[in-house]
């Protein structure tokens, strides 16, 4: 599903016309900004999915009553002057609920290289912010499509993105060059304010953006533990955030202790969710890195069973992980049965303590 030709289809030559009277520029001219800012926030909400989750901006995107999934139902009245006006408005409030103090940095990057002015690049992001997130919106109340399917249908934009600037002679803003930067800008790990510098580096449109990522002072990345998190130390997910966060290369085993399952069964309980839903924070804030999980179960019954079941067990907590947004090339899983007990198999409270889910890091 391309979704530039969904927008540009939807705006058609009046909206584009209208739009480009409000930027001060020719309608050719305002496609490309537009279509431009529709590709950062396509790639912005993509790493915001791949940090957080899928789960959280698809409920923003389907539930927050200020996305409209049927904004372009009367063309004529939103592109009037009032109409854009009160666009822009509610652009702002979807834009600053989505992003934070994030979105900052992300005008600022359309800004240069749209060549607009910082005020006009606000302005724009304004406009196109609500049209992607109500076109988004339209497409996903009208599928079954999932937290998991939005994630590659944002993804897959990048690729439909590079063939319409192909599809136009390189013309208009080259974004696959910054997408990659714009991604660290808003998840916070390069502290570039305003892009004057890069920790030094000059950086200008020219520039490959992997070379000037790789003159970043080590200074300027972010270590993310546990107090980046904000978790509770003592926790898992403390534990690990730290461990993936020290410098230190190895590995390091930890037991997911609120991932249960239904007795006999790979059923992932619900209330495993939420200590996942952490781990995923993590994961994808350390994208190097590789993952096995490691089911294990008490000695009690048939030992081929067990050792089928701790696998099945592993395979549904790393689909799990995957329909999250963590990519598969990083996850294995594996079981392990009886073999490999943390305590004796002769007492209840021991044999509770041997069925577990394990987390491997490979860093």
């Amino acid at each position: 599903m391309n979704l530039f030709e969904i927008l540009k289809s939807s705006l058609g030559s009046a909206g584009l016309k209208a739009l480009g009277d409000n930027l001060g520029k020719s309608p050719e001219a305002a496609e490309r900004d537009i279509m431009g800012a529709a590709a950062g926030l396509f790639s912005s909400l993509s790493e915001k999915m791949e940090r957080e989750g899928n789960q959280g901006v698809f409920d923003f995107i389907t539930k927050d009553k200020n996305v409209n999934a049927n904004l372009f139902s009367d063309p004529t009245k939103l592109l009037s002057a009032g109409g854009l006006s009160k666009l822009s408005g509610s652009g702002d409030t979807i834009l600053k609920s989505l992003f934070g103090n994030g979105l900052g940095n992300v005008v600022t990057l359309i800004g240069r290289m749209t060549g607009l002015s910082r005020a006009k690049s606000s302005g724009l992001m304004g406009l196109v912010g609500p049209m992607v997130l109500g076109v988004v919106k339209n497409k996903l109340l009208g599928s079954s499509m999932g937290a998991g399917g939005l994630y590659s249908l944002l993804k897959n934009q990048q690729t439909n993105y590079s063939n319409l600037t192909a599809g136009a002679g390189g013309g208009g803003l080259h974004l696959g060059k910054w997408l990659p930067l714009a991604a660290l800008l808003l998840a916070g790990i390069v502290a570039l304010p305003f892009l004057k510098n890069c920790g030094g580096v000059a950086i200008d449109q020219s520039q490959d953006v992997g070379a000037v990522v790789k003159k970043i002072k080590p200074m300027e990345i972010v270590k993310k533990g546990a107090d980046f998190f904000k978790f509770k130390q003592g926790t898992v997910a403390a534990s690990f955030a730290d461990f993936l966060s020290d410098g230190a290369t190895g590995s390091k085993t930890f037991v997911l202790d609120k991932v249960e399952f239904n007795t006999g069964s790979a059923d992932l309980r619900e209330t495993s969710q939420a200590q996942l839903e952490r781990m995923i924070q993590i994961i994808q804030a350390y994208k190097e890195t590789k993952f096995e999980l490691q089911g294990h179960t008490d000695s009690t019954g048939n030992e081929d069973k067990n050792i089928a079941l701790s696998a099945a067990r592993a395979e549904a907590v790393s689909s799990f992980l995957q329909s999250k947004g963590v990519d598969a090339s990083r996850l294995s899983a594996k079981g392990f049965g009886p073999s490999t007990p943390r305590d004796t198999n002769d007492t209840a409270e021991g044999r509770q303590k041997n069925r577990r889910t394990e987390i491997r890091a490979y860093k």
